[in-house]
């Protein structure tokens, strides 16, 4: 990786270089914390075309090279004109091409304007009708030839852009900067850290070791230290094939079925060890030793036998609580002074996804926030992965779909999907069908 480093410093072509060594080019503008790794602390003292690393992310020796850095706009509104093609078609293309060059000569001339012109000549259905308005987008959410003519172009211009959608004219109709800060575009290589044979080979020999001496349940926590830790997954049944954080596939099927075997008991130590192997890598990742902790009988769930699941839910509702009881006033500033914080901004934020940048899915949080006025000031809110305060800049109501047929299509799609499944669910009910594919695999 140090030579790798040496040599996509003086590559004349980043993108392939990167894709020809286990990475790839980031064909937008990224924040300085939405880097990669130490990438985030060391962009700021690098220039374009400067090369960092090998740093170790994720468990992969990465190096980064600087491609660009500017200060780009937070969101953009456009409109466009498309004319489709089909698989990339060369006749199709050429005269694609040729319509959008008579097009914008007609709209620079003066003769019809690009909202007409979209009306009658756009084959985008969703945004024909709208004149070509696509409103309003953050950078990455359109196609990366389509987002860089926007991005990297003035507003009130004209641009023909050719994607694998067809021939666009993309008219930039306003960029809009909400900061500046500066922003930065990367192309990374990495290459995976992977533990050799001898090693896998040294980890289950002491893996083995231990579950000579683990009789019993009791005995795990004694030998949970270091790299060994002890795990919960509640409410398997017998036909089940995921197995908790280690996910699904045939080991997880063989601990289920150990579990349900007639001779396993209460407190009982699997005979047996399993081995996980990486999904992409291929090598053995974990060794597993297996103990039935417990069995839920049929009816009414004790405390214990959900312990797991609402455990961790219960201890950050508590803590959200205790945060919460140490926040007063409305000022942001302050607040995030007093925690020694730094105060957000989050843009673009729609009440369908319930995203908060940086936040994750916080659907509470969101609600409370759509619910208030513009300026104003949101109370502490105790949110999935911390307390939120907030204040409302600003608010733009949703476009009114004629109809709403966009979202009864959806519906109506999904309502089918399901039917085959759920007729099914329905007839094993209604007969007391009983699943007993356990008892074979």
């Amino acid at each position: 990786m140090v030579k790798a480093a040496v040599d996509f410093r003086t590559t004349p072509n980043d993108s392939l270089f990167a894709a020809n060594n286990n990475g790839y080019l980031n064909n937008t503008y990224a924040k300085k914390a939405d880097l990669l790794g130490k990438m985030k602390d060391t962009v700021t003292t690098l220039s374009v075309g400067d090369v960092f690393g090998p740093f170790i992310n994720e468990n992969v020796y990465t190096v980064a090279k600087l491609v660009g850095k500017k200060v780009e706009a937070d969101s953009a509104k456009a409109s466009h004109i498309l004319r489709s093609v089909a698989n990339g078609d060369p006749v199709q293309m050429a005269a694609a091409q040729k319509f959008i060059d008579s097009l914008k000569t007609a709209i620079s001339s003066g003769s019809i304007s690009f909202a007409d012109a979209a009306k009658a000549n756009s084959q985008d259905p969703g945004s024909a009708t709208k004149g070509g308005d696509l409103g309003s987008f953050a950078p990455g959410a359109m196609v990366p030839q389509f987002n860089d003519a926007v991005f990297g172009g003035q507003p009130g211009s004209m641009y023909v852009v050719t994607t694998q959608f067809g021939v666009h004219l993309i008219k930039v109709e306003k960029l809009i900067f909400k900061t500046n800060e500066m922003k930065y575009k990367v192309a990374y290589i990495g290459e995976p850290i992977i533990p050799s044979e001898g090693t896998q080979n040294a980890v289950e020999d002491k893996v083995l070791a231990l579950l000579e001496k683990t009789k019993k349940i009791e005995d795990l926590n004694k030998i949970a230290t270091g790299d060994l830790k002890v795990e919960v997954a509640g409410g398997l049944k017998k036909n089940d094939y995921v197995f908790g954080t280690l996910g699904s596939g045939q080991i997880s099927r063989d601990i289920i079925k150990w579990a349900y075997e007639d001779d396993t008991n209460v407190g009982d130590v699997s005979p047996s060890l399993y081995t996980y192997a990486d999904e992409n890598l291929y090598y053995t990742s974990k060794q597993v030793i297996a103990a039935l902790k417990s069995i839920d009988k049929a009816g009414p769930a004790t405390v214990e036998s959900v312990r797991s699941k609402i455990e961790a839910l219960v201890k950050n509702k508590k803590k959200g609580e205790k945060i919460k009881s140490q926040i007063s006033g409305t000022d942001l500033d302050q607040i995030a002074t007093n925690f020694g914080l730094t105060k957000g901004n989050a843009q673009n934020i729609t009440f369908g996804s319930a995203m908060i940048p940086d936040g994750g899915q916080e659907p509470m949080v969101i609600g409370k926030i759509f619910a208030a006025n513009a300026g104003a000031d949101v109370a502490p809110v105790i949110g999935n992965s911390g307390v939120y305060v907030a204040k409302l800049v600003s608010k733009t109501p949703a476009s009114t779909e004629s109809g709403a047929f966009g979202q009864k299509m959806q519906l109506t799609q999904g309502a089918r999907m399901q039917v085959n499944y759920k007729l099914m669910e329905s007839l094993k009910k209604a007969n007391k069908v009983e699943d007993n594919r356990f008892t074979f695999f």
